[in-house]
């Protein structure tokens, strides 16, 4: 379906459980019933200051309660958000804001003396004192095709680009993926992935609308895995999504015993980076059937997650794993230079299409 963005999906759960825990990890966790009225009350203090559709408003903090609160907010308020991480050198982020004519950057206040001098207005979400603002959805009308975000490349191959990604192509996403991962009310996700990368999109948003809560990291979580065995293991997290070279480390450690699987873990994803077969074949020993793995495939430039692979009894051992079959309203072509389909077996290009292929490059047509 069609129907709805992201979060009039998560307002929907809201009303259904607005008792179910969605944040832990905060101090204290929040509900949904708490996490929805924080971020109307933001919602509406945007909504004030001129955020609406196609509008652009920065977002630069780590993994964090006002992290959320913020994104949510800004969708609510039928704008776009851009994330920036704040170890991004003051070059990236104020060439991300100029590009993108962000009238608005939410931060914290810890983090503004780092910010270069900027056209954006700065906002220090955890310095505000909404609790006069209206605690009931904003009901703002935003259309699918609106933008959603902008995510920018690395640059690697050029100067940044910003992908324009709308509101049906991330809610297409964000309910292909739960129910490709089965996610549930029961579930707990770990945001593991910085937010200047859209795969921490797939860690929020799929969690929230099958009603399952989403697990804030302490700070530098991804620099030790036994901290974050640790972490997983006390907050019994079902779900983690992780880089391949990540998991890849993680099933050496298993092989010399320096490390092992979490009680409650049920399923991990990998993706980003290309997956080891080998690597397959030393996890299964260790995890066996209890732990699903599946290995994602994808491209900003189609919402985060476009094929997701199953491994069978005969992946291959010696090679990458497979990136599998297209998620629901996606395709996926392998074509030759005359844009024809090539028998199986012989190499070509892939070719993605559906609905989460972005607008386009913010500026670059």
């Amino acid at each position: 379906p069609a129907d709805r963005c992201v979060h009039q999906l998560f307002e929907a759960q809201a009303a259904r459980a607005p008792d179910a825990p969605a944040v832990l990890g905060a101090a204290p966790p929040l509900t949904f019933g708490e996490l929805n009225a924080r971020a109307n009350r933001l919602a509406h203090h945007l909504i004030g200051l001129g955020v609406g559709p196609e509008v652009i408003v920065g977002v630069c903090m780590p993994q964090s309660l006002d992290l959320l609160v913020s994104l949510l907010a800004i969708l609510k308020a039928g704008g776009a958000y851009v994330p920036l991480d704040p170890g991004y050198p003051a070059e990236r982020v104020a060439f991300i804001l100029a590009d993108t004519r962000a009238p608005l950057l939410l931060t914290q206040q810890r983090l503004c003396e780092r910010l270069p001098k900027l056209a954006a207005q700065v906002v220090c979400v955890d310095a505000l004192d909404l609790a006069a603002a209206p605690a009931g959805n904003p009901g703002r009308a935003v259309p699918l095709a609106g933008l959603a975000y902008a995510i920018y490349t690395s640059g690697s191959t050029g100067k940044p680009k910003g992908v324009l990604v709308p509101h049906g192509a991330l809610a297409n996403h964000a309910r292909a993926v739960a129910g490709r991962y089965d996610l549930r009310p029961s579930d707990r996700t770990l945001l593991f992935t910085s937010p200047s990368f859209d795969v921490a999109a797939e860690e929020i948003f799929p969690t929230w609308i099958s009603g399952a809560a989403v697990a804030l990291p302490p700070p530098d979580l991804a620099a030790s895995l036994s901290d974050l065995l640790r972490f997983a293991g006390e907050h019994a997290l079902t779900v983690l999504n992780l880089p391949s070279s990540y998991w890849h480390l993680w099933v050496a450690e298993i092989a010399r015993a320096a490390a092992g699987i979490p009680a409650a873990l049920r399923l991990v994803v990998v993706g980003s980076e290309p997956a080891s077969g080998a690597r397959l074949a030393e996890w299964r020993r260790a995890a066996g059937t209890r732990v699903g793995l599946l290995n994602a495939y994808g491209a900003t430039e189609t919402t985060i997650t476009s094929t997701v692979y199953a491994p069978a009894d005969d992946a291959p051992a010696d090679r990458s794993l497979p990136i599998g079959r297209p998620i629901a309203n996606t395709r996926a072509y392998v074509l030759d230079q005359a844009l024809n389909p090539v028998p199986i077996g012989v190499a070509g290009e892939l070719y993605i299409g559906g609905a989460g292929v972005a607008r386009g490059y913010l500026g670059q047509p």
